[in-house]
């Protein structure tokens, strides 16, 4: 999905939306990014891929996980029994409604259903104008 994502980055303000990242999307993308090619990574060097992070804070927003974002998910974890893994995907919903972020672009969809609070779109589903 590498080349929609580019479009995504440089489409966004034209298009009149605005890009958002939490600091776990972040971590997420440099702990894949440099990750060996063989263990499902990109296999970058370490330098390479944050100067990538550098460079979608040029295009998106940060937004803080703050101690909000903290109580948020551990009142998401509890009112929705998230367990394991899926406490990542909460962290990113919890992100998402303290900083008022209504919609999340991803291609796990099924991941978020059931907090029910934000809407999803898949990357291939964008339309652009």
């Amino acid at each position: 999905m590498h080349q929609e994502a580019q479009r995504i980055f440089s489409k966004a303000g034209q298009q009149g939306f605005h890009l958002a990242l939490g600091g776990q999307i972040l971590r997420e993308y440099l702990a894949v990014a440099t990750r060996p090619a063989e263990a499902n990574g990109l296999g970058l060097p370490v330098p390479e891929a944050v100067a990538n992070v550098e460079r979608f804070l040029e295009f998106a927003n940060l937004f803080e996980e703050s101690e909000a974002v903290a109580l948020r998910l551990r009142e998401l974890a509890k009112n929705f029994d998230v367990r394991g893994p899926h406490i990542h995907d909460a962290n990113i919903v919890a992100t998402m409604l303290v900083h008022h972020i209504p919609l999340l672009v991803t291609q796990n969809s099924k991941d978020f259903i059931g907090f029910g609070t934000i809407k999803t779109l898949a990357i291939d589903d964008i339309q652009y104008s």
